[in-house]
């Protein structure tokens, strides 16, 4: 549906995205949103990144030094089920035997996550670290391979 020229009181006046990629999604479902669409970062500005270091399996690592690929992981204050990321952990060793999974911040119900962890016997692929100062954060994205 486009979105009139002059709104009225139920037209939104303004939308506002989190980042760009939700704003170019926002668009792609929505034709016309674009004039009214603004972006407001929340998340962490990231320097640009070296392509060629980044593809690189055998890069040095900034953060997780002692880990090597592949490493995935996630940041920030986590409630998007990371215990199915748990189960299917064990699938994903097959294809990568040396794969670290890595939950950077908070996690509510640390100690299921943890049982679930110790009772697939995950304990050395998983590491949770709850909290980084925020200047480090590039570095991990760095190290990440699937974030």
């Amino acid at each position: 549906m486009p979105i009139p020229t002059n709104p009225s009181p139920s037209t939104p006046g303004g939308i506002a995205a989190t980042s760009a990629y939700t704003g170019a999604a926002f668009a792609r479902t929505n034709p016309g949103i674009g004039r009214i669409l603004t972006v407001l970062p929340i998340g962490i500005r990231l320097p640009s990144v070296d392509e060629a270091a980044k593809a690189d399996r055998d890069r040095p690592r900034r953060y997780f030094r002692d880990r090597g690929f592949p490493i995935i992981g996630m940041i920030g204050p986590l409630w998007k089920n990371q215990e199915e990321l748990v189960d299917a952990t064990p699938r994903m060793l097959q294809a990568f035997p040396d794969l670290t999974v890595a939950i950077v911040g908070g996690y509510e119900d640390s100690a299921s996550l943890d049982d679930r962890i110790a009772r697939g016997g995950l304990q050395r692929h998983f590491l949770q670290v709850r909290h980084i100062p925020r200047r480090l954060i590039p570095d991990v994205f760095h190290d990440l391979d699937l974030s």
